[in-house]
C-alpha cells in the first residue's frame, strides 16, 4: 500500500449501528488504560534506554477486546453478539474479496475523552503488531503460537465524527536501520509526518500492519474506534 492506506465508507445503516452498539450496550466490558498506546512504565524504560529528552502526551481511555489472538472473548455480550454489532460482515464486505481469507487476530473498541489542552497533539507513533525486523529475529505475536504476523493489515474503523486525528509517519532517510526505529517504539525524532487524518463516521481506513501511525486526543466529546487487525491464511 504505497498510499499508506485504502479508504472506505461504511453504508449509513450499518454506521448507526455501530455507533449505538458502542454507546449504549451495556453489556460490553469497557476497561481503563492510563495510556491508550503504550503502558506508563513501558514509555519511561524506553525513554531511558533510547532518549531522555522525548516528551509524550498522555492520554487515558477505554477499550473492550473481542478478539483476542484469533480467539473471542468468551465474556464478549451473548444477547447482541459483537460481530453483529459492529457489522463485521459489512466491514469485510466493504474491503473486497482480495483479503477475504484474512483471519482476525484482535478486534477492540477504543473511546477516548476529551482534553482541555493537547487536544490533536499525536500520542506515541507505533505499530500495533511487532515489525519485520522483530520478526525476522524470531519474535511472534504470541510466544506460544506459529504466529509472526507476516502480512498483517490493520482496519481502523471510525464509529463517531470528531476532531481527533490519526497521524502517519515514514521513517526519514538514513535512519531505516536504527534501533529506536525498528520496535514497537518509534523515536519520534527519526519520523517524518506523511498524511493527517481525521475522523468520520462510517469511514475505514485499511494498511499494512508496519505502517507508523499515532491516534491523538478530541477537543470535545469522545473519540470512538474499532481497530481490527487480521493475519493472512495459515501455510498449509
Amino acid at each position: 500500500m504505497d498510499n499508506l492506506f485504502k479508504t472506505y465508507q461504511i453504508d449509513d445503516e450499518s454506521a448507526d449501528t455501530i455507533e449505538k452498539y458502542i454507546t449504549t450496550n451495556i453489556d460490553i466490558q469497557w476497561g481503563y488504560q492510563n495510556n491508550v498506546t503504550f503502558e506508563r512504565q513501558h514509555i519511561e524504560e524506553q525513554r531511558k534506554e533510547y532518549d531522555k529528552s522525548i516528551k509524550w502526551n498522555w492520554c487515558p481511555g477505554f477499550s473492550s477486546r473481542f478478539v483476542h489472538e484469533g480467539i473471542t472473548n468468551p465474556r464478549c455480550d451473548t444477547r447482541f453478539p459483537f460481530y453483529k454489532g459492529l457489522q463485521l460482515p459489512t466491514i469485510r464486505k466493504a474491503i473486497g474479496d482480495a483479503y477475504k481469507d484474512y483471519r482476525i487476530w484482535r478486534c477492540q473498541a477504543w473511546i477516548y475523552p476529551s482534553v482541555a489542552d493537547g487536544f490533536n497533539v499525536p500520542h506515541c507513533p507505533h505499530v500495533d503488531l511487532t515489525t519485520r525486523r522483530s520478526r525476522s529475529e524470531g519474535s511472534k505475536l504470541c510466544p506460544n503460537s506459529e504466529e509472526t504476523g507476516e502480512g498483517n493489515l490493520v482496519m481502523l474503523y471510525y464509529v463517531n465524527d470528531c476532531d481527533g486525528d490519526n497521524y502517519f509517519y515514514r521513517i526519514k532517510d538514513g535512519h531505516e536501520n536504527d534501533d529506536d526505529v525498528n520496535t514497537n517504539y518509534y523515536n519520534p525524532k527519526k519520523l517524518s509526518l506523511a498524511h493527517i487524518e481525521s475522523p468520520k463516521k462510517g469511514k475505514l481506513l485499511l494498511f499494512d500492519g508496519d505502517t507508523i501511525h499515532a491516534s491523538s486526543s478530541p477537543s470535545k466529546n469522545l473519540r470512538m474506534t474499532v481497530n481490527i487487525n487480521i493475519l493472512p491464511p495459515k501455510d498449509d
